[in-house]
């Protein structure tokens, strides 16, 4: 088939051999902690994992397939994403499946987020009211499996979740994290390993086109939309304005709509989605700024050159205001700002003035650029 390494069969990455320590992620596969891409042993150490992460044969039931199986086991779990991407597929809804292990011990259960995944789509291993939707991916469009946990650390049960096509490409794996509360759980399990999972044995298969799984992730890009609309967001104007008008264009499409047009629209929502939420940061970063310098203008409002960088300010939060910034002349709105407030600091240079207040952090008092936000016997930042 398209996918690579389906069962976890090949060893190469582990130097051929099965592990219980650290292995390198498995061949095929994209491994993420904490959003991060890991590349080798080293680099998952890196990520606090110090107990197990590889593929060995420590793994049964329905779930499994030949010998081999890939797990995380930790203390304390970070943000996992293990996946891969096919490209060049028919639109449409497929189904992914797996074996999947979540598994309880003595201390009580260890579920938490564990569920497999595929493009926008999600199954979780649980029942519906066993989690908090709160707390849940809201950008998932997601069901659940209803998987009881049995108390092991082997047995793979059947999951499966149906995955929406809509331009060739096919993202699937599984996800999971550390949070207990989204499983409404209200204590750790004494022994650790909270979000722990073993997985094997992904397959896909074709379903054709199906209309209610299309309109299901065109509405949950919608529903994203709506939410930023709804905020009336201060960002630049032209991108404000192809918001307004992409909601009411898309309010056309309905399940009887072409599989094209609903494609064409889930393309279009999602490309939105990204350019609204990079003008929300960049907006919020320039409004942070404009905040920063009002505090620095009430510090340094006695200095002859307060007057200029008061009207510096105030012209930069007008335009703000606006939306006449696009998001790549924020940062030099920013530069301005910046150049303002060094022209007041020099404004009141003169002859035996005591002028430390123009150094940047002249005792070393502030730790924030510090990891532990504190005084450190170790290696930190500058």
């Amino acid at each position: 088939g398209l996918g690579k390494n389906m069962s976890f069969e090949d060893l190469t990455a582990q130097d051929g051999q099965q592990t219980s320590g650290i292995g390198n992620p498995p061949v095929g596969w994209n491994l993420y902690l904490n959003g991060v891409l890991m590349t080798s042993a080293d680099d998952i150490r890196g990520q606090g994992i110090g107990a197990w992460c590889g593929v060995n044969n420590d793994c049964n039931g329905a779930g499994k397939d030949g010998s081999y199986g890939f797990g995380i086991w930790n203390s304390g779990m970070p943000s996992v994403e293990i996946s891969q991407t096919i490209e060049g597929l028919e639109n449409g809804t497929y189904t992914v499946s797996a074996g999947l292990m979540v598994g309880a011990n003595g201390s009580g259960s260890r579920r938490t987020t564990q569920r497999i995944f595929g493009n926008l789509n999600s199954a979780y291993f649980g029942n519906d009211f066993e989690y908090d939707h709160s707390l849940l991916d809201a950008s998932e469009v997601y069901s659940f499996a209803g998987l009881t946990e049995p108390v092991t650390d082997q047995e793979l049960q059947p999951i499966s979740v149906r995955a929406y096509v809509y331009d060739g490409t096919l993202t699937f794996g599984f996800r999971t994290d550390g949070n207990i509360a989204a499983a409404l759980r209200d204590a750790s399990n004494g022994a650790g390993g909270d979000g722990w999972f073993k997985i094997d044995n992904f397959r896909i298969q074709k379903e054709g086109y199906i209309a209610d799984d299309a309109i299901a992730v065109f509405s949950q890009y919608m529903n994203t939309l709506s939410e930023y609309a709804a905020q009336d967001p201060i960002i630049y104007n032209e991108t404000k304005e192809l918001l307004e008008s992409k909601i009411k264009e898309f309010d056309a499409i309905t399940p009887e709509s072409s599989q094209e047009d609903i494609n064409a629209a889930i393309v279009d929502a999602k490309e939105l989605i990204v350019t609204v939420s990079a003008a929300m940061k960049a907006y919020q970063k320039l409004s942070d700024a404009i905040e920063e310098h009002y505090n620095y203008l009430a510090e340094y409002e006695a200095m002859p050159g307060a007057g200029t960088y008061s009207d510096e300010i105030a012209e930069v939060e007008e335009n703000y205001y606006e939306g006449i910034y696009t998001n790549e002349e924020i940062d030099a709105a920013i530069a301005r700002l910046d150049a303002a407030l060094d022209a007041c600091k020099l404004s009141e240079i003169t002859p035996d003035k005591d002028i430390t207040y123009i150094i940047n952090n002249p005792s070393f008092e502030n730790w924030s650029a510090t990891q532990t936000n504190n005084t450190t016997g170790g290696v930190e930042n500058a």
